[in-house]
């Protein structure tokens, strides 16, 4: 197997390019799950922020070799719920535009309420939230532009 090497200097030439690369092929990941799901642009932020706030307490107890490993798998005792106020601070929303997303993602099976009115992704959301294949072709272009500025080498 060939070793993948960086190189800094060819980043640095082509510095505007690569950036674009990296900065595509986030966006390509966030637009493609948004459209699978048919979200419009506010209720991918609404569903993201409840993601992200639901796998926090998670990833602070996870060491970084268990990202790499192949039986990680989330367990739902570690859900942390986030409130309606708290993903309209977290997102710049009205609270009352952040309430009636969060129901309409509640009523199309995205979002779920616990106990006290606290907002979860559920289980089977969570756990197929994102199709492989949507993830590799955005990286796989990434991957070939950093190759062809010279970035990425193999050895």
């Amino acid at each position: 197997m060939p070793k993948v090497s960086i190189n800094s200097g060819a980043f640095d030439r082509n510095r505007k390019a690569n950036i674009f690369a990296v900065y595509n092929c986030a966006v390509d990941i966030q637009m493609s799950s948004q459209n699978r799901h048919g979200f419009d642009p506010s209720e991918y932020l609404v569903f993201s922020v409840v993601s992200c706030a639901n796998m926090q307490r998670a990833f602070r107890q996870l060491a970084h070799s268990d990202f790499h490993s192949d039986d990680l798998a989330p367990a739902r005792g570690r859900d942390v719920p986030i409130s309606r106020r708290r993903i309209a601070e977290a997102t710049g929303l009205p609270r009352e535009t952040v309430r009636r997303i969060v129901q309409k993602l509640i009523l199309r099976g995205y979002l779920i309420e616990s106990d006290g009115r606290q907002i979860l992704v559920p289980q089977d959301i969570a756990e197929g939230d994102q199709d492989p294949r949507d993830v590799m072709a955005p990286i796989l272009r990434m991957v070939q532009t950093l190759m062809a500025t010279g970035v990425i080498q193999l050895e």
